[in-house]
């Protein structure tokens, strides 16, 4: 999948949802301490009909806070739609 790195990290959650409902799943990672989360936003898919993926998670504010070499402790995650829209 494009966009979508290959890399070790320490994940411990992945909620895949349609968050920017654009009618496309996206997925958040919550990560170990080491590692900041991650949300991957879809972007449709590519001439070979592969998805495309953005990392997208500090633009959102989604990524976390290192705060002495650390960054949030996500265990698991989960969508939900508090607004109702």
């Amino acid at each position: 999948m494009a966009g979508v790195l290959s890399v070790l990290l320490h994940a411990r959650g992945v909620a895949p949802a349609d968050y920017d409902a654009d009618g496309d799943e996206d997925v958040f990672v919550s990560n170990y301490v080491l590692d900041p989360d991650l949300l991957w936003e879809n972007r449709g898919v590519d001439a070979m009909d592969l998805p495309v993926f953005a990392e997208v998670a500090v633009a959102r504010g989604v990524a976390g806070t290192q705060r002495l070499g650390a960054h949030g402790h996500g265990i698991g995650s989960a969508w939900g739609d508090v607004s109702g829209d």
